[in-house]
């Protein structure tokens, strides 16, 4: 797929100011600390706008307000309301092939349009090259993420490090849920994220010395401070007003791309059709509720899990753990209701929120020769295999710990992303899973 020029208008919205460009999307989010404890957090396709009393997440994408639990991910106030269901940008403008705008892109598609909505157009990375020669940076590549930098992140101390975390791994408001470890992460990511900087692909940085290069700072230590770096005249990552004294305290920035033929066709297709009244026929508020109840379910999923981690098997928070258990099962039970409810009102909108599954007969009709589909589930302390072929239903039960299941898969998913071997964790989720 060719690079071409884009010659657009962009409106951008209140909460997540960008910057566009060609077939780039950009994104560079701030915010001045107006509330000095506030928090943040940073993953490798996730990040969270978080400095002030509202937090709302970004993903590499061109995806906004989606948690990575894929819930509403704009909240205020922080930890407790949801109130943006997600956000994004949908650009289009005239194609051309040279600057001067005199060689319109060729297909007979002179007009384009990319972005997202419910889904997107677009994949995390740059584009490398021009014209013909264009391709998109690999999206496994460690740049194709969201980065993110706080300026203070080494001074700050445990208790701003927790909220951090809290906000980041979904707890909600709840004071103990983040372990040591999750908010020693939250430090290492904010570390990285500064040393690596993307300055030299579009990232913004305040040019201190003003020689319009980014010379880096010295790394932060017990003699370099935050004023250190001020006094000095040092350029850092990050944005900034008239006063370069004072720039935003937290900076979120990422750029995707929509050379993805497929994905781009498929969401030109979607604007194309005929637009859904969701409301038709069902209460507002029904839905509202639905999203509020499946939050709701997560942050009990996110804590159970914690707590669980956290306790590494020695019995500890047994009683919390089990009244947690009592209550997400009240949960699931009312959003099963309530789905029940909007099916009744409105089956096109419960078609967008709910999938029904498909008797058993029509999965095996679907299923190929010597082909086996497995479903995994966890009961307390065993992982439950369904095996389903053309013939049979299996039904296969292991002694196995979530906490363990999970670290391995992170720690594969995170070889792949770096390029690393992955023969032992392959071979370790092999033996778990499927041997």
């Amino acid at each position: 797929m060719t690079k071409y020029i884009l010659t657009t208008k962009i409106m951008t919205s209140f909460f997540n100011p960008m910057l566009l460009c060609a077939c780039m999307a950009s994104g560079v989010f701030a915010q001045k600390n107006v509330v000095q404890k506030a928090t943040s957090a940073d993953l490798s396709q996730h990040s969270l706008l978080s400095i002030n009393k509202f937090t709302s997440w970004v993903r590499a994408d061109g995806i906004f307000s989606r948690t990575p639990k894929d819930s509403m991910g704009t909240v205020f106030p922080r930890g407790q309301v949801p109130i943006i269901y997600s956000d994004a940008f949908i650009w289009g403008g005239k194609a051309w092939v040279d600057s001067a705008e005199s060689q319109p892109a060729p297909f007979g598609q002179t007009v384009r349009v990319g972005g997202a909505t419910y889904r997107s157009s677009a994949q995390p990375g740059r584009i490398i090259g021009f014209g013909a020669e264009a391709v998109p940076v690999d999206t496994l590549a460690p740049e194709a993420r969201v980065y993110r930098v706080r300026r203070d992140f080494y001074g700050l101390g445990e208790y701003e490090l927790r909220r951090e975390a809290i906000a980041f791994f979904e707890f909600g408001t709840d004071p103990d849920a983040a372990t040591p470890e999750q908010i020693a992460t939250i430090r290492e990511m904010y570390a990285r994220d500064w040393a690596e900087w993307p300055v030299q692909h579009g990232a913004p940085f305040i040019d201190r010395n003003g020689n319009g290069v980014f010379d880096p700072p010295p790394p932060f230590s017990d003699s370099f401070s935050l004023a250190d770096l001020v006094a000095g005249g040092y350029d850092e990552p990050g944005i900034t007003a008239a006063d370069t004294d004072a720039p935003a305290d937290q900076v979120i920035w990422t750029v995707y791309n929509d050379m993805d033929e497929t994905k781009s066709r498929s969401f030109a297709d979607m604007l194309a059709n005929s637009e859904t009244d969701w409301q038709a026929g069902a209460d507002s508020t029904l839905t509202r509720r639905l999203e509020v109840l499946g939050d709701s379910i997560r942050l009990s999923e996110g804590k159970i899990g914690a707590l669980q981690q956290y306790s590494a098997g020695e019995g500890l928070y047994r009683n919390r753990i089990s009244a947690l258990n009592d209550s997400l099962a009240a949960l699931r039970k009312a959003y099963s209701d309530l789905l029940t409810q909007i099916k009744a009102a409105n089956p096109e909108l419960a078609d967008a929120v709910s999938v029904d599954p498909l008797p058993l007969a029509e999965i095996q009709a679907m299923l190929g020769n010597n082909t086996l589909l497995l479903e995994y589930f966890f009961a307390g302390e065993n992982l439950v295999c369904w095996v389903v072929d053309q013939n049979q239903v299996r039904v296969i039960v292991t002694p196995s710990k979530r906490s363990e299941l999970a670290e391995t898969i992170g720690q594969f998913r995170r070889a792949i992303q770096k390029r690393a071997s992955t023969e032992r964790f392959s071979r370790t989720l092999y033996d778990l899973l499927i041997q």
